[in-house]
């Protein structure tokens, strides 16, 4: 029998006799306060059950710390933090053109460029202060249920990205649980969402729980499928809590298994992100070396530590198609990662340029319709030849996301103007949207900010693409029938072979 449909009222967030709830328009989601959390949905299609990654979305999303209502406001938008300017509108004020200069990248302006400039940053600030006051009133509205948490709890909570709600119900139902979030975080988040570690999954996943928070971490750990011994032990308090997802130490749990690795990780001070993300998968392991990875451990600047798991991830993914590579010698240092790459992308290009002399492979593959129609400086690359013409000429590996693009998880833009750059979106497959990947100009440059911002906003308030827009895949100086001519690339081509 199918459950009696029912309406849920206006979307949004509610609180009421220490609950909150969360209505949508079909379902409507219930939280339990603390001491004793629990989560209730239900839809059009079920009845009332019980649903921990519904609970957790919800928590995670909405938890916000105890002081933040008490704070003058969280700013706006980086560069977009200036006040508004009156008087006259052609006058520049002083820095407003350096200003100007370091968001679109150009040397001459016109006092119009200045105007429209204003514009801009006026509209950005209105957004911001109104959204401001939109998340105030939410909070304030569900402060009620978040203050009931002891504020050390709530507080912990804060150190892990995701499976709060896990940690929130185990810090409740387990005494001891919140000493071992703090002597060894990753242990603790594991234990969270044990069921995922242990198999087969207990039937009382708390109770097994509460049993197993008394005992050793060693036992703690032989238990959840990790290696039960001390040096795992302290590799494992050693991870920063804002580096733990799921999928990752699950794929970390088989790393600690080799003993060489497990070596260079014990004498780490810390293990980051990047570092997990590095000695996880199996086929990164030739090319890792101790030196490399400490290093990686050891940067504290965030733009680097980016910068530079963008740059081993690539290099990964070329180095897997290429089989030429295969025997390569363990990476040393970020440095060498990057001439690394730099030869990579080379080969790649090169092996671009023979296939379309010597007519070996089909370049003319057309990719799904991109979800956005772009403007006539942000054009798609729309086939295969397009997407390895905008690596050659630009210097970069952007090529490696064919696969992705052909599966519909992200898109490449030719940037022509401001600045000329290759932009990404991918597609968040849980919040099932579009989102901002890399923007670099020639040479993996990265481009400012402020601009950067400026292109993304450009291509999501295009509208969806349409056959009607169909545009210029390539520049006329890169047609296929001038790369046949130009006699320079089949001299190369024959040394080459």
């Amino acid at each position: 029998m199918k459950p009696e449909k029912f309406k849920t009222g206006r979307p949004g967030f509610g609180c009421k006799d220490g609950k909150l709830y969360r209505f949508e328009k079909k379902s409507v989601l219930v939280l339990a306060p603390w001491p004793e959390p629990q989560a209730w949905f239900k839809s059009n299609r079920r009845g009332w059950h019980s649903s921990r990654k519904r609970a957790d979305k919800v928590f995670s999303d909405t938890l916000f710390s105890k002081d933040w209502l008490n704070r003058e406001g969280y700013g706006f938008i980086g560069e977009f933090c200036w006040e508004l300017w009156e008087g006259d509108p052609g006058n520049p004020q002083p820095g407003e053109v350096e200003q100007y200069i370091r968001c679109h990248g150009k040397s001459h302006q016109s006092p119009e460029d200045i105007i429209e400039h204003r514009r801009k940053i006026r509209e950005g600030n209105e957004w911001c202060e109104n959204n401001k006051r939109a998340v105030r009133h939410v909070r304030q509205l569900l402060s009620p249920y978040f203050d009931a948490i002891p504020d050390e709890v709530r507080e912990d909570l804060f150190r892990y990205k995701n499976r709060r709600w896990h940690l929130f119900c185990l810090f409740a139902r387990c005494p001891g649980a919140l000493d071992l979030s703090r002597s060894n975080p990753a242990l603790c988040y594991a234990l969270a969402s044990h069921w995922v570690f242990h198999k087969p999954a207990t039937k009382w996943p708390m109770r097994s729980a509460r049993s197993l928070i008394v005992q050793k971490q060693k036992k703690i750990l032989g238990w959840l499928g990790f290696p039960g011994t001390e040096t795992a032990r302290r590799i494992m308090a050693k991870i920063d809590p804002l580096a733990l997802n799921i999928k990752r130490l699950w794929a970390f749990r088989r790393a600690l298994e080799d003993i060489e690795l497990s070596k260079w990780l014990s004498h780490l001070e810390r293990i980051n992100e990047e570092v997990m993300d590095m000695v996880a998968w199996r086929d990164h392991r030739p090319y890792l070396s101790a030196k490399l990875v400490k290093e990686v451990s050891r940067e504290n600047d965030w733009v680097k530590l980016s910068d530079a798991k963008r740059l081993f991830d690539d290099t990964m993914r070329m180095a897997r198609e290429m089989p030429v590579v295969q025997n390569h010698r363990p990476i040393q240092s970020l440095r060498q990662l990057k001439t690394f790459h730099d030869l990579l992308t080379q080969e790649q290009h090169l092996r671009w340029l023979h296939g379309r002399l010597a007519q070996q492979r089909d370049l003319h593959v057309i990719f799904p319709n991109p979800p956005f129609a772009g403007t006539p400086t942000i054009l798609p690359v729309r086939d295969l030849d397009g997407l390895l013409a905008e690596g050659f000429k630009m210097r970069h590996c952007v090529a490696i996301y064919e696969g992705s693009i052909a599966a519909g998880s992200c898109y490449i833009y030719r940037v022509i103007k401001p600045v000329r750059a290759t932009l990404q979106i991918v597609l968040n497959r849980e919040r099932r949207c579009w989102e901002r990947g890399e923007l670099m100009a020639s040479g993996n440059r990265p481009v400012p900010e402020p601009l950067a911002s400026l292109l993304f906003n450009e291509v999501f308030s295009s509208g969806k693409y349409g056959a009607e827009e169909e545009v210029k895949l390539m520049d006329e100086d890169w047609t296929p029938e001038e790369v046949e001519k130009d006699p320079q690339l089949v001299l190369f081509d024959q040394i080459r072979m």
